[in-house]
């Protein structure tokens, strides 16, 4: 299953993706500037190679 929510944080607006996969869930909150994700996100190969592309990413553990 695939859930799509608006919402906001401090007034600005995001859209929250949580992808139920066997096992595991991925959860996505992403606006026009950026992005930050479950665990799935290399941010560390954002940062070294693919930095030209300006991402603005971080990687949440829970």
């Amino acid at each position: 299953m695939v859930e799509v929510t608006p919402m906001y944080i401090e007034g600005k607006p995001f859209t929250a993706v949580s992808v139920q996969l066997p096992k595991t869930n991925l959860l996505v909150v992403t606006n026009e500037r950026g992005y930050i994700m479950c665990g799935a996100l290399d941010v560390g190969l954002l940062n070294a190679k693919l930095k030209d592309r300006k991402v603005i990413a971080a990687g949440l553990l829970v």
